[in-house]
């Protein structure tokens, strides 16, 4: 932009518009100074005028490239988001939703309870030293899919992951399966294909142990299974599966191990009211048999259970029931399942709780399980003779989303020299979302 001079007659004007009110007129000495005052702030002000009118021009022709169509080959560059956005969300060519679960666990054991983390039982000779740990692997992330539908038939999938896989250290983690399956449905039916929790004796105890008491009364797992499921009525259903995990079970002991048809398994579940007029009650039983060799000799491991849940106002009594010979690794019950001799070890169990809603955001539990073999089928302290398991907790709810946890667990354990005993307190810290 030229730079112009200033009219004269403008600056006359502004010459007295800016003389103060008197009564004496200015002499011409006085009229030169503010002229040449009044120029140069003129000049000053035409100078800034002039800076605004280039930035100005400059903000123009970057928004002008910016929503211009892009050359072959040179996108234009990413704009940054306006503050306060958020970054963009994760696409997929099916609607998906990510969710996950934080937790952080301080422990502190009396005894040795076959792992720094979780409670397995107590070992045969344990040393009795305490110990404590802190561990968050059981941090989990998940993904849940809808998939596309074909003929009456609606998909989806689940993906479902944490960080007990085979670090040996409290402190770091590799990531693991934990749930990978796909659902087939069609009105009333529905198939899962994939790895997923056990069919057969679904029931849990409310305890922050990551084993949630196997090896102590509760039969669980998560296994890779085909369960087809069919709903008769609104509290009716029934299944039929087929899972297999090989595992520490094909060499038990050291034992030669020809296990190959997997687990078949069926099941009924009835719920309705019962005692609660807005909850319902359940009940579930089950059954699951295989067959194979072991040592040469042929076995037929089977089982049997049944659960329950009870809700009662404030009150929920729940628990589970279980018989049965051949029981390993399917069922977190690992060298459990066959003896020195190679013949299946008959084991019998089963837990009950009960919780107590106390307040909103207060929940209490105490349970109690049991695992115990026969003792004639043991040969030489191959597995315990009987494990139990007590505990109490009390989970305050800050937010739907965020609790804490405080457990307190005994546990006894029987070999053929006597009982190991030991207590663990355990703290929790929970976010999900």
């Amino acid at each position: 932009m030229k730079n112009r001079s200033i009219p004269f007659p403008v600056l006359v004007l502004a010459l007295m518009a800016s003389a103060p009110l008197s009564n004496a007129a200015p002499s011409m000495e006085e009229m030169e100074a503010r002229l040449v005052e009044l120029q140069a702030r003129m000049a000053e002000m035409h100078i800034q005028m002039t800076a605004l009118q280039e930035e100005l021009t400059t903000m123009k022709e970057r928004e002008a490239s910016a929503t211009a169509p892009a050359s072959l080959g040179s996108p234009p560059p990413a704009l940054p988001p306006p503050a306060g956005a958020s970054a963009p969300a994760a696409t997929s060519k099916f609607p998906l939703r990510f969710y996950g679960k934080v937790k952080f666990d301080a422990i502190y054991d009396s005894n040795n309870f076959g792992s720094d983390e979780y409670i397995l039982y107590i070992p045969r000779n344990a040393d009795g030293d305490a110990q404590s740990t802190f561990t968050a692997r059981e941090t989990r992330l998940g993904i849940a899919v809808d998939g596309p539908a074909f003929g009456d038939w609606k998909t989806a999938a689940k993906v479902e992951t944490d960080f007990y896989g085979s670090a040996p250290s409290s402190g770091s983690g590799s990531l693991r399966i934990r749930l990978a399956y796909v659902d087939l449905t069609n009105g009333q039916t529905s198939v899962r294909v994939g790895q997923d929790w056990l069919p057969i004796a679904t029931a849990n105890p409310s305890t922050t142990n990551f084993t949630i008491m196997g090896y102590n009364g509760n039969l669980w797992g998560r296994i890779p299974q085909i369960t087809a499921t069919q709903q008769f009525g609104e509290d009716f259903s029934g299944f039929v599966s087929t899972f297999r995990c090989r595992d520490e079970e094909d060499i038990e002991h050291g034992l030669s191990c020809d296990l190959v048809m997997p687990w078949v398994a069926a099941g009924l579940r009835l719920q309705g009211r019962l005692l609660d007029d807005k909850k319902n009650a359940t009940l579930a039983i089950g059954g699951a048999v295989r067959n194979g060799d072991v040592e040469g000799r042929s076995v037929t491991p089977d089982l049997l259970s049944a659960e329950f849940s009870i809700p009662w106002k404030a009150l929920t009594l729940n628990g589970e029931i279980y018989s049965g010979k051949g029981i390993g690794a399917e069922f977190l019950h690992r060298n459990g399942a066959f003896n020195l001799r190679g013949e299946p070890i008959h084991t019998r169990g089963g837990f009950l709780q009960l919780g107590l809603q106390a307040a909103a955001a207060v929940r209490v539990h105490v349970g109690y399980g049991i695992d115990d073999p026969d003792n004639d089928d043991l040969v030489d302290d191959e597995f315990f003779q009987k494990s139990t398991s007590l505990f109490g907790n009390a989970i305050y709810a800050f937010t739907p989303e965020l609790s804490a946890i405080l457990e307190g667990t005994l546990v006894e354990t029987t070999w053929s020299d006597g009982p190991e005993d030991g207590y663990r307190i355990q703290s929790s810290l929970v976010f999900v979302w």
